[in-house]
């Protein structure tokens, strides 16, 4: 177990030094240890986390939603991971956005907004799905829903200290959506 926490540990550096590629190496070797090994849903589960992160930084999106949806099911099997499993959902949902699949993140952006509302202290994260969904819709011209998004978004962002960026990434993506259906004042 310790050598399969040593190799999820360089994976997580190589990641964080901007060489995702080259972490997945370390990763794939630390789950296959893991796997061996019981007991160890969690730290197999966080591997694949981990491993989705860094595939989506490469781009392979099809690969990270799949690390994704393995990791989230192993969290659902450990329990007391509801915001391990949020961050999931959320995540899926940036990884199919990028890959255009605008109709699935909103999907997964919306399980994930539930999801936090059941976790304690993730207001700032039910924030990030409101606006995240309200950026696909705006995307899909689907204007008045991306603009109640953004405003529930910029609302709940109201409350969370230290989110001035977020709340003015809400106000440029109503300013878009306003601009877009031809609102101009």
């Amino acid at each position: 177990e310790d050598q399969a926490d040593c190799l999820n540990g360089v994976g997580l550096a190589m990641t964080g030094a901007g060489r995702s590629e080259a972490a997945l190496a370390p990763y794939s070797l630390a789950l296959d240890i893991y796997r061996q090994l019981p007991g160890t849903e969690l730290d197999q589960a966080n591997c694949l986390h981990s491993t989705a992160n860094a595939l989506d930084d490469v781009g392979r999106y099809a690969e990270a939603v799949e690390a994704y949806r393995q990791s989230l099911e192993l969290y659902r099997q450990v329990g007391r991971t509801s915001r391990e499993q949020a961050n999931c959902l959320y995540n899926i949902g940036g990884t199919l956005r990028r890959a255009r699949r605008y109709e699935e993140a909103m999907t997964s952006y919306r399980q994930a907004l539930e999801a936090y509302r059941q976790v304690e202290g993730t207001e700032k994260d039910q924030a990030d799905c409101l606006g995240s969904t309200g950026t696909v819709l705006r995307g899909l011209k689907r204007y008045e829903g991306a603009l109640d998004n953004f405003r529930q978004a910029l609302e709940a962002y109201r409350a969370v200290p230290g989110t001035e960026r977020p709340q003015a990434d809400c106000l440029n993506g109503t300013g878009y959506a306003l601009n877009e259906m031809g609102r101009y004042e």
